[in-house]
């Protein structure tokens, strides 16, 4: 079991949304769990919070494009509060996102970048959602 603290709560639309993040962690992602209406339900989590473009994976439900918006707008806020506090102290990784290249794809800008941590490339659209579109793993 993970030492998640609570860093934050937000309303989105009818649900209370409680964040949870290791205080400690490598990475900037966050877990969120509806905490009303009830019951208590884990939604899903956010990886990224710490770049331009959060990646929101939800585990069952399906949110429209505007909801998954403000969820990693609100999510982000609260990723940014939490280590302006000092609630968060993230570690150092030794490797952040690594740009490698970009290519075009019927118009649309993809870039190819290196994740040491997990030692993988991740494809991911520039400008579109959901951003990631594959992966490449190491073996």
């Amino acid at each position: 079991m993970s030492d998640r603290i609570i860093i934050g709560r937000v309303q989105l639309e009818h649900r209370t949304v409680t964040v949870t993040a290791e205080p400690h962690g490598t990475t900037a992602t966050a877990w969120i769990e509806r905490t009303t209406p009830a019951p208590q339900l884990a939604l899903g989590y956010v990886t990224e919070l710490d770049s331009p473009a959060p990646r929101l994976c939800l585990y069952r439900a399906e949110w429209s494009p505007g909801l998954r918006h403000r969820c990693k707008e609100a999510l982000s806020q609260v990723w940014a509060d939490a280590l302006t506090t000092g609630l968060i102290q993230p570690r150092e990784a030794n490797s952040v996102l690594i740009p490698i290249g970009e290519a075009k794809i019927d118009g649309a800008v993809v870039d190819f970048v290196w994740t040491s941590v997990s030692d993988h490339i991740q494809i991911r659209f520039r400008h579109l959602e959901p951003n990631v579109i594959g992966h490449v793993v190491f073996e």
